[in-house]
């Protein structure tokens, strides 16, 4: 995928904005859930569901796509 058709993705579609993040969290989780470290779910949803990342989902639902790939590691 190009700079320009993914720049244009991210701003104007908010799932593959969402996917794109959730990937990045993914990682993160990893090392965590690797090393015992809990992972805060509320304080993450609300970042993710946040203007920063121009309000791409709602927080109860970032939070439920955060738990479940917290459960898939």
């Amino acid at each position: 995928m190009g700079v320009l058709k993914f720049g244009c993705q991210y701003l104007f579609n908010s799932k593959f904005r969402f996917q794109e993040e959730l990937l990045a969290v993914k990682e993160a989780m990893r090392y965590l859930k690797k090393n015992k470290i809990p992972f805060d779910f509320d304080r993450n949803a609300k970042f993710i569901s946040s203007y920063v990342y121009l309000w791409p989902v709602s927080k109860e639902y970032a939070e439920k796509e955060l738990k479940k790939v917290w459960d898939d590691l």
